[in-house]
C-alpha cells in the first residue's frame, strides 16, 4: 500500500529522480584543488641552430599558482599562471594556453601547451609561441623534496629545461 503510493505519487517520483542525479554528485564533491610554488632551480639552455648549451649560474625564478575542482576521478583541470624567468640569459617563459590538471591526491601539477618566450626588453622570442611541459610536484608531505621539470621550445629551436630539485623555495599542492 505504502510503495503503491508512493511509486503513483508523482512528487516522489520527481524526489527520488534527484536524489539519483545529485547525490552521486555531492558524494563526489571536494574542496578546491590548488597548486602554488615559488622557487630558484637550476637550468639548462640550449641553442640547436648553433649547437650550444649553457648550464648554472643563478637559475631560474619560477612561479606558478593554479586552481580547480576535482572531478569524480579526483582530478582538477584547472586554470592559473606559470613563469619562469631565467635572469642570466635575460628570458621569459609565459604559460598561454594548454592544459593544466592538478592530482591532489599526488600532490603534483601537469601542464602542457604554449608558453610564449619574451627577452628582457619584452620582445617576443623567434617571433612566435613554442611548446611547454611542466611537471611540479609537492613531495614534503612524503617526506620528500620538492621537484620541478619544465621544457620550454620556441619555434627557432632553442630549448630551456629545468628537472631537478628547487634550491630554495617551496611547492604547494593540494
Amino acid at each position: 500500500m505504502l510503495r503503491d503510493a508512493m511509486v503513483g505519487n508523482p512528487a516522489f517520483v520527481a524526489f527520488a529522480i534527484s536524489l539519483i542525479l545529485v547525490a552521486p554528485r555531492a558524494a563526489n564533491a571536494q574542496a578546491q584543488a590548488s597548486a602554488k610554488g615559488s622557487v630558484t632551480i637550476a637550468v639548462i639552455g640550449c641553442d640547436f641552430a648553433t649547437v650550444t648549451c649553457s648550464s648554472g649560474g643563478s637559475g631560474a625564478r619560477v612561479s606558478f599558482s593554479f586552481t580547480g575542482v576535482p572531478d569524480e576521478f579526483g582530478v582538477a583541470q584547472a586554470t592559473g599562471d606559470f613563469t619562469a624567468y631565467f635572469p642570466d640569459i635575460g628570458l621569459r617563459a609565459t604559460f598561454l594556453t594548454g592544459i593544466a590538471l592538478i592530482i591532489p591526491s599526488a600532490h603534483t601539477l601537469v601542464l602542457t601547451g604554449t608558453c610564449q618566450t619574451e627577452s628582457s626588453t619584452g620582445g617576443v622570442v623567434s617571433m612566435g609561441a613554442g611548446s611547454c611541459q611542466i611537471r611540479a610536484e609537492d613531495n614534503t608531505p612524503n617526506g620528500a623534496t620538492d621537484r620541478l621539470q619544465m621544457f620550454v621550445t620556441t619555434p627557432t629551436g632553442q630549448l630551456i629545461a629545468v628537472r631537478d630539485e628547487p634550491a630554495s623555495g617551496n611547492i604547494n599542492i593540494n
